[in-house]
């Protein structure tokens, strides 16, 4: 527990505890179900014999009244009504007051006893199936009844079968889509630490320099300049990585941006890369834009052996980072093209800035693909498709927002 995220724990604590209630009313319901068909069926049982009963007592009744009672003729009632109800799944018993079976039915294992006069109860014979029985006095003896109920037993069987099988898949389908809205919920966070990270080493670098370095008024001043112009940046990013988590265009800040200021201010955090500009703007927002190819070039100098050997170009409808590192694997290409946001660092690091690029790139109506480089390396490659159709008006190509904006222009 102690390597898992902060997310990972409240999903895990969160299942945790679903699953109790969850599975606490599934036992609860099937218990309930049991009861109530059991009650059903035992009240269906009483009713039943005292049917049985009473029908016997007014037959003998008549037969009494023509005197011709005896316990023969008791015996003969019971075996006319034993037959007629044998097909209805009713075993009838006639025992004499000393114990003598005078009639039956029912196998001798399960034959209600006289002694537990009107009490139902569950009775198994030896194959393991169970009864309900009832033993009461009937004229000069015991008339015992059972009915097979097992079957109550076996449909409660499957019907929990059946709704353990449903929660199970029910509980499958909701932690699925409980890890999936976790994950993605603090996928800012993280994206946010990631994205905090190379302002505030750039912020600590240039904090040394003045602190440390024989340096004059000048250099001193514009190393201070850089370290506004990064705490602010850091602003910037939170607020946009903010707007990102939620997917609030009409919060960005469209307008045209110069891939030389862009270009310019990637080379002051990696000095060495070198760059060419053919396509003088796109449009979009210049901080995403700054930390779309911030981490495009982080991890293209992280793949090389030193920051000469990145060149970012803006040329046609593209802006193109180029490295001379180790190049994809076929797998590792794959994952770094999937625009789902699953993607990896190229260095094998923490794998959020690549799905961050991912998602900046879709706000911008462009397209990230990575490919490896002829003679080793990789490409980059951002291309803004509303250029490619040579129309940023086409509104096919262009973002909602950018939508809107165009909306109040004059043709």
């Amino acid at each position: 527990m102690k390597n898992l995220k902060l997310w990972q724990k409240q999903y895990l604590s969160t299942l945790l505890l679903f699953l109790v209630v969850f599975y606490g009313c599934v036992f609860f319901l099937a218990h309930n179900s049991f009861s109530t068909a059991f009650s059903s069926a035992q009240e269906a049982a009483i009713r039943e014999y005292t049917m049985i009963k009473h029908g016997i007592e007014a037959k003998r009744g008549m037969i009494a009244a023509r005197g011709g009672t005896s316990l023969e003729a008791d015996k003969a009632i019971v075996a006319e009504y034993g037959v007629y109800y044998s097909r209805r799944g009713v075993e009838l018993s006639y025992m004499g007051k000393d114990g003598t079976i005078l009639y039956s039915s029912i196998p001798a294992d399960i034959i209600p006893e006289k002694e537990k006069q009107g009490l139902l109860e569950i009775k198994k014979d030896a194959a393991g199936k169970r009864y309900f029985s009832i033993s009461a006095p009937v004229g000069s003896g015991y008339l015992g009844y059972i009915r097979e109920t097992e079957s109550i037993f076996i449909r409660q069987k499957q019907q929990n079968i059946l709704l353990i099988s449903a929660a199970a898949a029910f509980s499958l389908v909701l932690s699925i889509f409980l890890y999936i809205n976790l994950k993605r919920l603090y996928r800012p966070i993280d994206n946010l630490a990631h994205e905090l990270r190379t302002p505030l080493t750039a912020i600590h670098g240039y904090a040394q320099y003045i602190a440390f370095a024989a340096i004059d008024e000048e250099e001193r001043f514009n190393a201070a300049s850089f370290i506004a112009e990064e705490s602010s940046r850091l602003q910037d990013i939170i607020d946009r990585l903010l707007t990102l988590s939620n997917h609030r265009e009409s919060t960005l800040d469209w307008s045209q941006v110069s891939t030389e200021e862009l270009f310019s201010r990637t080379k002051k955090l990696y000095h060495g890369i070198q760059y060419k500009v053919e396509l003088p703007y796109v449009t979009g927002d210049f901080s995403l834009l700054c930390s779309l190819v911030g981490n495009l070039v982080d991890n293209a100098v992280k793949a090389s052996s030193g920051q000469e050997e990145v060149e970012l170009i803006a040329k046609e409808n593209s802006i193109i980072v180029l490295d001379r590192g180790q190049g994809l694997s076929k797998a590792m290409c794959k994952r770094l093209n999937d625009t789902d946001g699953h993607g990896a660092s190229t260095t094998g690091g923490s794998g959020l800035g690549i799905p961050l690029c991912h998602q900046i790139a879709k706000l911008h109506g462009a397209r990230l693909t990575f490919e490896n480089r002829s003679g080793g390396g990789t490409i980059a490659k951002l291309e803004f498709l509303q250029l490619q159709h040579n129309s940023i008006a086409d509104p096919k190509y262009m973002p909602d927002m950018m939508k809107k904006k165009q909306g109040g222009i004059s043709k």
